[in-house]
């Protein structure tokens, strides 16, 4: 997003593989850092780049301390935000939660915020599937279930999720999991009893999980970014929240009809989790109703709009 029109420098203490790879493939240039909320380190940082103009800080212990060194060094501070806490050194806050309550923004004074999925931060090859795809998306060439319960998933809730699946439907499932996953093991025991109906996929890239998401019927994923990457391929969607900071994700996403609800994952979802898989796949009706609800919630231009916030942040033509 920020690539053709800004020189990036990625500082962070730890850096998986495959991640290392794409940046490098990009030409992105990565500072290790050994404590990334040390201000010594920003200072070494702005030092080795005295010509860098702002800094975007995504990770709850880049607090107060670290956002007023960063503006004392004459940076402007860019923050992503899972909670709509308040900033008062931040020039702009991002938090792309599906409508936010009116009644916690008023409380938010100190920087300007901009907020809900007309900001969704989202790589270009999902932007690009919102642009393509304008009021509706047929799922007639679509077939099975695009899976995945997140990149880490301590919990293995992707296990129980298939179980469930392959045990009361009879649908396909395509089962994305991270690099970090650890139940894969299990995961691949339980695709050898299904051969024909579960596919695991391990670190894929954007491009390859929007082409995933986009030949599914339908999605279950946690209401967390990847959660309103289904909503730009069109997936009719189910999803739930495992950590605190998606509930305000979850909150928006059901609220606005973009996806059917599963609650809490970390409680008896298991036994709805069929159930709701087989009411959307039943019912084109709600599937068509939820993809119309997706299209008109995200237009695929919110890359110019951040970029065009950013420019007024820097006073740039």
């Amino acid at each position: 997003m920020l690539k053709e029109s800004f020189t990036i420098i990625f500082a962070s203490e730890k850096l998986p593989t495959g991640l290392f790879e794409r940046l490098s493939s990009k030409e992105v240039k990565h500072e290790q850092c050994f404590n990334e909320s040390n201000l010594a380190e920003l200072e070494g940082i702005k030092k080795t780049y005295p010509l860098a103009e702002f800094i975007i800080l995504d990770g709850y212990n880049l607090g107060t301390a670290y956002q007023k060194r960063a503006k004392d060094l004459g940076l402007k501070v860019i923050v992503i935000d899972d909670h709509l806490r308040q900033f008062p050194y931040a020039d702009l806050v991002f938090n792309h939660a599906p409508s936010p309550p009116s009644a916690t923004v008023k409380h938010l004074a100190e920087s300007k915020y901009l907020l809900g999925l007309q900001y969704a931060l989202l790589q270009p090859c999902f932007l690009a599937l919102c642009s393509l795809f304008g009021n509706s998306r047929s799922s007639e060439k679509r077939d099975g279930i695009f899976l995945n319960m997140g990149g880490l998933d301590s919990e293995n809730i992707t296990l129980s999720a298939a179980q469930e699946l392959l045990l009361k439907t009879e649908i396909g499932i395509k089962c994305v999991v991270g690099n970090y996953y650890t139940g894969i093991n299990d995961l691949r025991d339980l695709g050898q009893e299904y051969p024909n109906r579960l596919k695991i996929y391990k670190n894929l890239n954007h491009e390859q999980i929007a082409e995933l998401m986009y030949s599914c019927k339908i999605g279950i994923t946690p209401a967390s970014t990847i959660a309103i990457e289904a909503c730009a391929c069109r997936l009719p969607l189910i999803t739930g929240w495992v950590l605190e900071n998606q509930k305000l994700i979850y909150d928006g996403l059901i609220a606005a009809r973009l996806a059917l609800p599963l609650g809490n994952l970390a409680g008896q979802w298991h036994r709805s989790l069929a159930h709701r898989a087989i009411e959307l796949l039943s019912n084109e009706e709600l599937m068509r109703e939820i993809v119309q609800n997706q299209c008109g919630a995200l237009d695929g231009r919110s890359g110019e709009r951040v970029l065009t916030s950013i420019a007024d942040v820097l006073d740039l033509d």
